[in-house]
């Protein structure tokens, strides 16, 4: 009991300097994003050479909370002109109406807002949607972000088609280097070990109604890409976007670095509790050696303009875990 003890406020302590590290890197994401809405935007000239002219001050709604993000950091924040319950960055977004929630779209508030173009993520435009948003004249159209390539080669197409390629390209030039940085940084912490980079498991939430139940990152997630780029093993083998485990499944899968994702109400409370699910399983490795880490900002879950934070946090917990072998 003792030894479990040491173990939890070891792995609470791991938490609360990795989070503040991550803060710092929020701050800075944060600000740059405010400023987002407020650069002149493009819109009203033709998308691509003898592509259509798109509206002089098209009135959008991006029920996606990653795509609103992508479409503020384009300079396209100002045309956004309702949003879901779930979109909440950057500030300027939240005094927008809401018009989807937990409970679904409310096709009364999207026609009050009277968006020139509404844009889905693809599994939600299902053939019936389609038709009613077509009966009632809402033009729309879907967006593919499942997948790291999805979302990036999304907001190239957003951008062409609203006229901010420009933008665009300065963004993803960037994100090239950041990943570049963070893979060097991966690299180094991997010879330290031995030539060996740490196997990741990423949490990304519990069902209230299961929660000794896991939602964990599978192959077929953008968060594979992520790992992907970093040249970090995903510990969850499953050919799927998401995979349901216990926490006996996951704690079997063995990984070296354990990543749990929790945002909403609960607060330290609800960090404490899931560290002490993991310190339950002491023969897990993240567990013996205290690489357990909970992020409770809601960028780690999104295909979104943050995932640099998200990919900043890795290559930090692939150095501290080095650092132990």
């Amino acid at each position: 009991m003792k030894n479990r003890t040491i173990l939890l406020a070891s792995l609470v302590t791991a938490l609360f300097a990795a989070v503040a590290l991550v803060q710092v890197r929020q701050r800075a994401a944060r600000a740059a994003a405010a400023a987002s809405p407020a650069r002149e935007s493009p819109v009203g000239k033709p998308a691509a050479p003898g592509g259509p002219v798109v509206a002089e001050a098209p009135r959008i709604v991006a029920l996606d909370p990653g795509l609103a993000e992508a479409l503020c950091m384009l300079g396209l924040g100002g045309h956004l002109v309702a949003r879901t319950a779930f979109t909440d960055f950057p500030a300027s977004v939240t005094n927008l109406p809401i018009v989807a929630d937990a409970r679904g779209l409310d096709l009364d508030a999207l026609a009050a807002a009277k968006p020139d173009f509404t844009i889905l993520p693809e599994p939600m435009l299902s053939a019936d949607l389609h038709k009613i948003l077509e009966e009632r004249r809402l033009s729309h159209f879907s967006i593919r972000n499942a997948t790291l390539s999805d979302f990036y080669q999304s907001v190239y197409e957003l951008a062409v088609r609203f006229g901010a390629e420009a933008t665009a390209r300065i963004w993803l030039e960037t994100m090239d280097e950041i990943t570049g940085e963070a893979a060097r940084r991966v690299a180094t912490a991997a010879t330290r070990a031995g030539g060996r980079a740490p196997s990741v498991l990423l949490v990304l939430g519990r069902p209230a109604s299961s929660p000794d139940r896991l939602l964990a990152a599978g192959r077929q997630s953008f968060h594979q890409g992520l790992l992907d780029a970093l040249s970090l093993p995903n510990a969850c083998p499953e050919e799927v976007q998401y995979s349901e485990l216990t926490l006996d499944e996951a704690a079997a899968l063995r990984p070296d670095v354990l990543v749990e994702i929790r945002t909403g109400d609960g607060g330290d409370g609800a960090v404490v509790s899931l560290l002490g699910d993991w310190a339950a399983h002491p023969d897990v490795p993240a567990v013996r050696t205290g690489d357990v880490h909970v992020l409770t900002d809601a960028w780690a879950l999104r295909a979104g303009p943050r995932i640099d934070l998200l990919l900043a946090a890795l290559a930090d917990y692939a150095a501290q875990w080095a650092e132990k072998q």
